[in-house]
């Protein structure tokens, strides 16, 4: 999550080359927050060890920066 990117109520979808699709979807209870995914690593743990890895963060923050100059 990161706070808000866009200013209206609709998801972005954004098609890297590689094949990739990341999200940003408007989200929270006021609307102020925006949800950035998705991440392609599989999960092995169960449903109490779930997390992003941090090379998930560097590429997703990465996209976001490339597409809007999110810092």
């Amino acid at each position: 999550m990161v706070p808000r990117l866009n200013h209206s109520d609709n998801a972005i979808a954004y098609f890297e080359p590689s094949g990739r699709i990341v999200f940003v979807i408007p989200w929270g209870e006021r609307c102020n927050l925006s949800l950035v995914g998705t991440t392609d690593i599989d999960h092995a743990a169960g449903p109490d060890d779930v997390h992003i890895t941090a090379e998930e963060v560097r590429y997703l923050l990465g996209i976001l920066n490339d597409c809007i100059g999110f810092r």
